[in-house]
């Protein structure tokens, strides 16, 4: 077993925890400007993702260390109230985006090596894939804040003219899946180029991820029915008879 694998043996509920989180706080983003008892669930849910996905790396001393660096602004800038005008705002926004962008790679890094699918595996793929979302719509909230004029926005449905967090993060995952959004579109050239790169890396996680997954499984479960697996084939004579029928 290799250094990459051994985290998942070792720890195996430690991307379940990031995953519920996670999902916990999708479904509760919209209100994620709201304040009150709402807005401060969201931000709590932030923070706790950020902490879950800092124990996800933990096995590794040197990982666990650059986590911890992107981590600590990153969840200082989640617990606390965002101010537009504000240079730590700024700062903090970028640490996660950092961050995020550092769970992803780390996470698809361990589950690319993985020769067999197991139920971490697929949470693990998961969360890479959530991660991603939430690594877009903090960029687009970045350029927002720099340049409020990046997205435009339908006021009928939005009742304000300059995109917010929860619509960015609306956007960001219809965009992943390649739904289109309703009523917010990017206005601005930068925005419109991430747009596309992220529909084109949603496909392509989509796409690549699920071969390898179906190709793994398909690989797993001959090896299961094969007579060598089952021991039926235990000497070296019968072993090499298998060779042979399978060449």
């Amino acid at each position: 077993m290799n250094t990459l694998r051994k985290p998942f043996h070792r720890r195996k509920g430690r991307f379940s925890y990031l995953l519920a989180v996670m999902i916990m706080q999708l479904l509760l983003s919209p209100w994620a400007e709201v304040s009150g008892a709402r807005g401060r669930i969201t931000g709590l849910l932030a923070a706790a993702a950020v902490l879950c996905a800092v124990y996800a790396v933990s096995e590794s001393r040197r990982v666990w260390i650059a986590g911890v660096i992107l981590a600590v602004p990153a969840f200082l800038h989640r617990i606390s109230t965002p101010d537009l005008h504000s240079f730590f705002s700024l700062a903090g926004l970028g640490a996660s985006i950092a961050f995020d962008m550092f769970i992803t790679v780390f996470i698809l890094q361990e589950i690319l090596q993985h020769d067999d699918i197991s139920g971490q595996t697929i949470n693990g793929a998961l969360c890479a894939y959530l991660t991603t979302g939430y690594a877009f719509g903090h960029l687009y909230m970045l350029l927002v804040r720099l340049h409020p004029d990046s997205f435009a926005v339908d006021t009928r449905l939005f009742h304000h003219t300059i995109a917010v967090q929860p619509d960015l993060i609306y956007y960001s995952y219809t965009t992943l899946v390649a739904l289109g959004a309703n009523a917010i579109a990017p206005s601005a050239p930068s925005t419109r180029c991430l747009s596309m790169i992220e529909g084109l890396l949603g496909v392509m996680y989509l796409t690549v991820l699920l071969g390898r997954l179906v190709g793994l499984h398909v690989s797993q479960s001959i090896m299961k029915a094969s007579p060598r697996s089952r021991g039926s084939y235990e000497t070296p004579e019968r072993n090499e008879a298998w060779d042979a029928e399978l060449r």
